[in-house]
């Protein structure tokens, strides 16, 4: 992956934690959700997507599908139809 395209990938991805912030939601109080030992999106996977993009990746997790960029989406629109529902 060239540096523009990262470039704008983490922009993206900016925008998106931003968003996510302003809403109340922190992402340092993620928890690991598991149902019989495995673990269950959304969680999960856009805490170890940011742990990927910290570090300036978008490649999907191995068993994970879908790329970081994909997984905050995910995030934001799921955090957004629970403060829907509230």
């Amino acid at each position: 992956m060239d540096i523009e395209m990262r470039s704008t990938i983490k922009n993206k991805i900016d925008w998106y934690i931003e968003k996510i912030t302003v809403l109340g939601f922190e992402f340092n109080c993620l928890k690991v959700w598991t149902t019989a030992g495995d673990i269950r999106p959304p969680y999960p996977f856009q805490y170890q997507a940011l742990t990927k993009l910290r570090k300036g990746e978008d490649d999907a997790y191995d068993g994970l599908g879908g790329t970081p960029l994909e997984a905050v989406k995910s995030l934001y629109k799921t955090i957004k139809e629970l403060i829907k529902e509230e």
